[in-house]
């Protein structure tokens, strides 16, 4: 083999190495990059669905608690029935400012403009726990009687905090929603787009090839 065409090989081999140093190397960085945002996307999603079904949980709690209000009012005038549901309707009660909280503090990371409808929610839910303690304070039984009073008093209010929760509710499960949709379709774009990238290297690199081979013959050829 002619010196000419040695250093025309060597040329060659370097060449090709090289060509798949850079594309392995645009692989590796994009597919790095579309982890990385498929982890951001990823963590935003899930901070949607526990928001979500914290918002169902204090819906939950909430229904219940106002449920063993309602039977306080039905049946509070036996002592023991009274304090039965009087328990129930305190550990609802606990149950939902807990899970409360806990919506309020995942609102304000996955949907800061919500805030203060949640804090209007948290302010307005307080007023009606404090109107209920003041219905019951120093109660052991709740005479039919003072059971009409007691729901003519507070009736329909606990409707509003609901559709308050409920509103919250749907708003992060569209969010949820429309996060993945937006995560799959961003992804997808980055694939197109690396996938792109890489074809047009290795094309360049074919080129590259077929000119330095072209090149490697033409110069043996002339060779004496």
């Amino acid at each position: 083999m002619s010196g000419q065409r040695l250093r025309g090989v060597r040329r060659l081999g370097t060449g090709a190495a090289l060509g798949l140093v850079v594309v392995a190397t645009t692989a590796v960085m994009g597919l790095g990059m579309i982890r990385g945002a498929d982890a951001r996307s990823t963590d935003q999603l899930v901070l949607f669905q526990q928001s979500g079904a914290s918002a169902l949980a204090v819906e939950g709690a909430f229904k219940r608690q106002v449920q063993e209000w309602k039977n306080i009012l039905l049946r509070g005038s036996v002592e023991a029935d009274y304090a039965k549901h009087h328990a129930g309707f305190v550990a609802e009660r606990k149950e939902m400012a807990e899970e409360l909280g806990r919506l309020a503090s995942l609102v304000e990371r996955a949907r800061p403009t919500r805030k203060p409808a949640m804090e209007r929610l948290t302010s307005e839910m307080a007023v009606l726990q404090q109107e209920y303690d003041q219905q019951l304070v120093g109660r052991a039984t709740v005479p039919a009687a003072d059971a009409r009073t007691m729901d003519a008093a507070l009736r329909g209010k606990d409707r509003s905090l609901s559709e308050q929760v409920r509103a919250i509710a749907a708003e992060l499960r569209d969010e949820a929603v429309a996060e993945y949709e937006r995560a799959s379709r961003s992804r997808d774009e980055r694939m197109r787009l690396l996938t792109e990238v890489l074809m047009v290297e290795s094309l360049v690199g074919i080129a590259w090839i077929v000119w330095s081979t072209t090149r490697s013959i033409r110069g043996s050829g002339d060779a004496p």
